[in-house]
């Protein structure tokens, strides 16, 4: 089979056709992807509560809406971060590079593409919505409520 059909082929299909040599690398490729996953998942959950609770200690006793403001800032930086660390090293092992492991690759990409893509869009989202939070934070404490 060619290199069209191993982008429409079963993943498991594909999978199961690589050499041994190669089955090993594929899982060890797919063990890299998944730990650069859950570090990521781990970074962003403990920097967003870390966020959460510097806003809700209010260690200098200011307003809770300076808080807030302040708060956009350092979320729009953790997905920098986030970017910076993790997805630049999920970009590279997602992408096809290597034409002599070319089933690997595709099998690689076809199976990590889309975790990549959701995590890009939560950063920007991320550096959306801590920029507007940074930039207007405090006047959504002037929005009347009703």
């Amino acid at each position: 089979m060619g290199v069209k059909e191993d982008y429409v082929r079963p993943l498991p299909e594909l999978f199961s056709q690589l050499g041994e040599e190669t089955k090993v690398e594929t899982l060890a490729a797919e063990k890299t992807i998944k730990k650069i996953l859950i570090l990521w998942l781990l970074f962003l959950s403990i920097f967003l509560f870390g966020i959460v609770l510097l806003v809700l200690a209010n260690p200098a006793d200011e307003r809770p809406n300076d808080w807030f403001q302040r708060s956009g800032s350092l979320i729009a930086l953790i997905a920098v971060l986030g970017e910076t660390f993790f997805l630049v090293k999920l970009n590279k092992m997602v992408r096809v590079t290597h034409w002599a492991q070319l089933a690997c690759e595709i099998y690689i990409e076809r199976r990590y593409l889309k975790y990549l893509h959701i995590l890009m869009a939560v950063t920007v989202v991320q550096l959306v919505v801590g920029t507007v939070i940074g930039s207007y934070g405090d006047l959504f404490f002037h929005l009347p409520l009703r």
